[in-house]
């Protein structure tokens, strides 16, 4: 398979989930073998696992103010439309929430349009396995010959029924399966999150609000919530610079852990990077 970026320079605004900030975007057609690469304040920021530098309720590449946040919606639209290499410029610190799903980013790269490289396309498969874990999350990779997600949630809240088992493979129906699926939070945390200067742009608009019993809005899937938990994974894996194979086996993971995962994978030498076509 050959590598893919963009024809066209695309363009978005949309507000920043936890600054409320309203931020525009570009995305731009980027040369073969380049990746991912974000630009704020005129600083290249490539998107790849070393550059990670904070995973508090979203991924962040970058340092101080050359850095961006909530890369990871639009890495897992990448790593679903099978873009490989990408610029984009962003006016403020933090990508746009927009409905708090892929979509968005989705259709920003179809209405681009998608471009065949001549590169051929590399992937990354892992070669052993192995756990990691922190705070009762866990995840485990396995070598495998797709790039499989099986999602487990052990929550006992009532709203998550339907959401505690998922498997996933990312060769199927990104686009319609786990794109739309949308971040969530707790009408109970917010007042604290808001104090600590987090999900100050939060709204019905951009997430699924849950009390104690419920969704306060409707689902798009019976099981949105754990959909979203495998969009993250998928981005967040997409740091790795290229396509993941193997089996990805999660519990109650989150963006610490996603990448705690992949850190270990690469520092310890346990992949191999090879041509493959599906």
């Amino acid at each position: 398979m050959k590598q893919h970026s963009i024809k066209e320079p695309v363009s978005a605004t949309g507000i920043g989930v936890h600054s409320g900030k309203k931020t525009t975007i570009t995305l731009l057609p980027a040369p073969e073998n380049t990746g991912i690469v974000f630009i704020r304040n005129k600083i290249s920021i490539k998107a790849t696992v070393n550059n990670v530098s904070n995973t508090l309720m979203a991924t962040t590449i970058g340092e101080g103010e050359n850095s961006v946040t909530m890369v990871e919606h639009l890495m897992s639209a990448c790593a679903g439309m099978t873009i490989d290499n990408l610029y984009i410029w962003c006016s403020e610190k933090e990508m746009p929430i927009f409905d708090g799903s892929a979509t968005t980013y989705c259709h920003l790269i179809k209405s681009a349009g998608i471009r065949k490289q001549n590169a051929t396309r590399m992937y990354l498969r892992v070669t052993d396995s192995f756990t990691v874990e922190s705070n009762g999350a866990k995840m485990t990779l396995h070598p495998y010959s797709k790039h499989l997600i099986d999602f487990n949630m052990t929550t006992t809240h009532p709203a998550f029924k339907n959401n505690h088992s998922y498997k996933y493979n990312l060769k199927k129906n990104y686009e319609d399966v786990i794109a739309p699926a949308r971040t969530f939070g707790y009408v109970k945390d917010l007042a604290r999150l808001n104090s600590v200067n987090l999900a100050n742009g939060a709204s019905n608009e951009n997430c699924i609000p849950l009390d104690d019993y419920k969704t306060t809005i409707p689902k798009r899937f019976p099981n949105e919530m754990i959909r979203h938990k495998v969009l993250d994974v998928i981005g967040d894996f997409y740091l790795l610079g290229h396509p993941f194979i193997g089996k990805i086996e999660c519990k109650d993971s989150g963006h610490k852990v996603n990448n705690m995962a992949i850190k270990y994978m690469m520092d310890n030498g346990l992949y191999q990077i090879y041509k493959k076509r599906f």
